[in-house]
């Protein structure tokens, strides 16, 4: 079963951090909004990759609020506190196996059952750049409303009582002692874990439906047991520098993640084939040694390590003297896996091993060939992306004053712009006649996943080879093994033979 990515954050608007509701509505429906509450205007109608946006109230809320300005003006009405926590959002990555369509109505049901049933208007932006980063962002009222309507309050004061149930009195400051109590449970620590258990819980439900064999996992990596590393939180300013062009610190620290994840995942990948090959060798020892009774060959490789194999992978003491190169093949374990690795590669002979050993290298070469080729063109598209971003950034100063006709006007501008318009000229040269970003980036994705297909056969190969090379070195130690037995037994025929049962014993 494939484990896909999960990710679902939760954070709070606040006028604390100088955040507005109203601005952050226009911002992810790609609106013009003006916030009554300080006046200002917030216009991101240029602002591409929205591709759906929807309100989505309980039954008792006033209908006007199906309009996105008049439910967060109304918002930021409300509240008075210069700290105020306006609205809570929640941030998912939607699967990238589902389509448009679906995503959509995947979304709105999880925000119904867990949001808008529970008393919640909610604000539901589906965006989509087709750059393979589907999300939704879910911007969710703090307060709750009530049955008319209105806005109910956040949190009511509570009385502290004694143990005969009277209120208590404070003398010092002349009132009844009380608490505050929240009139909803929706900032309850508890309902970040149920909802992001809501979530996977929906997708998988869906996936069923759809057969698809993917599940997705709330759970952090520790948690589930899986060996990688998670990336670090960005944040908005490092993110938007990045799409900028702009290296940072977070970025560099994300990419060196991937790069290590995706080596442990081909790591884990060779593992798996090792292991599969050990299995597959204990399973079919019957089929092994039926094909090594009818070899016609005197002097079978897997005949060799058979018998080896036979005695336990062990070797008598007494010839240790003999047999000081030996180095790998030295257990049970070991010796099974040659004999898997040669029946797999179909060897039976000594030439057939050193002939196969020499494939494996010419191919390792090609290979590796092939990985710094790829390497070295994904180098290449990065800094051509770097560059097209900062060109990007710069370009509409250069547009702006190409515009100018007037030579003054033109100067003025130039005065006061000339080291953004000089290194804008300069990148432009660098960047091919011919801008296409979108190819880049396709072509940069792809490679990644070709090099990522190599590395996992280059990995493989250096494993046989070493498999190989450790059987070709080692067939020596196991001939002059076999001599020892033999100079022994003419020697001593009745000891040899108690030797050799107590061997078979052990």
């Amino acid at each position: 079963m494939y484990i896909a990515i999960f990710h679902l954050s939760i954070k709070i608007i606040s006028r604390a951090n100088a955040k507005s509701a109203v601005a952050a509505a226009a911002y992810r429906a790609a609106e013009k909004f003006t916030n009554d509450f300080d006046g200002q205007t917030h216009d991101f109608k240029k602002k591409s990759g929205v591709v759906h946006t929807e309100i989505m109230l309980p039954e008792h809320a006033p209908k006007d609020f199906f309009d996105r300005s008049t439910l967060w003006n109304a918002v930021e009405k409300v509240e008075k506190n210069k700290k105020a926590q306006l609205a809570r959002e929640i941030e998912i990555a939607l699967p990238k196996e589902l389509t448009q369509r679906e995503n959509i109505q995947l979304a709105k049901d999880y925000v119904q059952r867990n949001f808008v049933d529970k008393g919640m208007c909610a604000d539901v932006c589906f965006h989509d750049t087709g750059g393979g980063n589907p999300h939704v962002h879910i911007m969710l009222t703090m307060r709750a409303l009530k049955e008319n309507g209105e806005w109910d309050s956040k949190q009511r004061k509570e009385y502290q009582l004694d143990k005969n149930g009277e209120k208590i009195y404070d003398k010092k400051n002349r009132t009844y002692k009380c608490k505050s109590v929240p009139t909803t449970d929706w900032n309850e620590q508890s309902k970040a874990e149920e909802w992001r258990q809501a979530w996977a819980d929906e997708v998988n439900a869906f996936f069923e439906r759809k057969q698809i064999e993917i599940k997705i996992d709330n759970r952090s990596y520790e948690r589930q047991g899986v060996e990688t590393i998670p990336t670090i939180h960005m944040g908005t300013a490092a993110w938007q520098m990045e799409q900028n062009g702009i290296r940072t610190e977070k970025g560099d620290i994300n990419r060196q993640i991937k790069e290590e994840n995706l080596a442990i995942r081909i790591l884990k990948h060779g593992i798996s084939l090792f292991k599969n090959k050990i299995a597959e060798t204990f399973s079919r020892k019957a089929e092994i040694e039926k094909a090594i009774a009818n070899s016609p060959t005197s002097e079978n490789l897997i005949t060799k390590l058979m018998r080896f194999h036979e005695n336990g992978g062990k070797f008598n003491e007494a010839c240790a003297p003999y047999l000081r190169n030996l180095k790998e093949i030295n257990s049970f374990k070991n010796v099974a896996t040659a004999i898997a690795f040669l029946q797999s590669a179909k060897i039976n002979t000594a030439e057939e091993l050193t002939a196969k050993l020499s494939l494996f290298r010419s191919e390792y070469s090609r290979i590796d060939d092939i990985i710094a080729d790829k390497t070295n063109r994904i180098s290449e598209l990065d800094k051509l992306l770097e560059t097209y971003q900062v060109y990007k950034l710069q370009s509409p100063i250069l547009k702006e004053y190409q515009a100018i006709t007037k030579e003054k006007k033109r100067q003025n501008f130039y005065s006061r712009n000339s080291d953004i318009i000089k290194n804008c000229e300069k990148v432009r040269k660098r960047l091919p006649e011919k801008l296409t970003p979108k190819a880049w980036t396709k072509q940069c994705n792809d490679l990644q996943n070709e090099l990522a297909s190599e590395r996992g056969k280059f990995f493989l190969l250096q494993d046989n080879i070493a498999l190989a090379e450790t059987i070709v070195r080692n067939m020596d130690s196991l001939d002059r093994y076999e001599k020892f037995q033999e100079r022994e037994f003419s020697r001593n025929p009745r000891t040899s033979k108690n030797k050799s049962r107590e061997e078979e014993s052990l």
